[in-house]
């Protein structure tokens, strides 16, 4: 009977553990995914990041290592910059909705909400 309550035990803690690391996934990806979008709104800035990165790797393709990580201050502070403002902010300057073109035609009576599926898929 102990040998059973440690087997769900094990279980449990081990179901835990994909819940925290599927979870942790799913953060990750949509904060890589504002980030790109952010990076993508501000060239600039995109450049700066690009800057830091060849600055860090030079011309080598060798991978990240964990040492790396210290040396991107700019990627970190853009990162951490658009997790705190959030989606909210990123779809300001969106549309509510956005004129649909067929064939090089503007189809005036057909437009798609945009900013209702963005926010649905990233959130």
């Amino acid at each position: 009977m102990l040998e059973s309550a440690v087997d769900e035990s094990d279980v449990a803690i081990r179901e835990e553990c994909l819940v925290i690391l599927g979870a942790g996934t799913d953060t990750s990806a949509v904060a890589i995914g504002y980030t790109t979008v952010m990076l993508a709104r501000y060239p600039e800035v995109q450049e700066k990041v690009y800057q830091e990165v060849k600055e860090v790797f030079g011309d080598s393709d060798r991978p990240v290592v964990a040492d790396d990580l210290h040396r991107f201050k700019y990627l970190d502070a853009v990162i951490r910059e658009t997790i705190r403002l959030g989606v909210e902010k990123m779809l300001d300057d969106f549309p509510d909705v956005i004129p649909v073109t067929a064939e090089g035609k503007s189809l005036e009576k057909l437009l798609l909400p945009v900013q209702g599926a963005f926010s649905w898929r990233l959130r």
